[in-house]
């Protein structure tokens, strides 16, 4: 065995790492944006409820490729391609499908004991380790784009949470025990066509006069509700000219919308 030990002439501590600058800071540094374009994305997110990186994205300031790369120079992470370098299958139990649809990440390679976790919210990574408590196994980060991490999350999880989906609401209020071939759904109408038959075969005139009866109670009844609604609108109390009108207070941020 050998008993060869490391001595170091001029030992020091590693330094440690610099503060996290703001996202911004870093795209400003390699030139991807100027500072007007993030005094202008910075208002912009003061209305609406959106990342920095969505808003200079989609106000055409910055590419998603520059906005990944900021990210993993702020967050001291790797960015990797899943679509060259897919997920493992077997990684599928390492973390729970519902935290990597709540925090966009995705279990992507094991290194020795570590668990390299590819998410495209970097910044919410400390809240995934404690989400997974101090049984859940060690991670690290690595950024990817947020379209890959989307389809990394249906792969390796889309069996299980569609069956979570389809299964959410208790038997007794879904539509899962429906049979659409079910002989009882045969047999009522073909019951209700023959008893109707029967009806006209034996008493054509009294068959004809209820259906007519019913006809004219059914319009009877929507007029009837059509001149309630007449009568609440013309009887409705007019706000005084003048007054304000009565409106919801807006939230803070503008809720950001998709559009499928």
């Amino acid at each position: 065995m050998s008993t060869q030990r490391l001595h170091l002439s001029h030992p020091r501590a590693v330094a440690s790492r610099a503060p996290r600058a703001p996202l911004g800071r870093y795209l400003v540094d390699a030139g991807v944006i100027s500072s007007r374009d993030l005094l202008r994305a910075l208002a912009l997110q003061q209305r609406v409820d959106a990342p920095l990186g969505e808003i200079l994205v989609s106000e055409g300031m910055a590419h998603p490729e520059d906005i990944l790369i900021a990210l993993a120079e702020q967050h001291h992470a790797q960015v990797i391609d899943l679509e060259r370098d897919p997920s493992h299958p077997a990684l599928r139990s390492k973390l729970p499908a519902a935290l990597c649809l709540t925090y966009q990440a995705v279990p992507w390679m094991m290194l020795g004991d570590v668990l390299l976790v590819a998410t495209s919210a970097p910044h919410r990574f400390d809240d995934l380790r404690r989400a997974l408590g101090q049984t859940g196994p060690q991670i690290l980060p690595v950024v990817a784009a947020r379209h890959q991490i989307n389809t990394e999350i249906s792969w390796l999880y889309g069996t299980k949470l569609a069956g979570q989906a389809a299964t959410r609401v208790t038997e007794k209020l879904s539509c899962r025990s429906w049979n659409p071939a079910a002989i009882s759904r045969k047999l009522v109408p073909l019951g209700m066509l023959v008893l109707l038959a029967l009806a006209l075969a034996h008493s054509p005139l009294w068959a004809l006069t209820v259906a007519m009866l019913f006809a004219f109670v059914t319009l009877l009844m929507t007029m009837i509700f059509k001149a309630a609604a007449v009568t609440a609108q013309v009887l409705a109390k007019t706000p005084e000219i003048g007054a304000a009108p009565p409106f919801a207070e807006l939230p803070d941020k503008l809720p950001r919308v998709s559009i499928l």
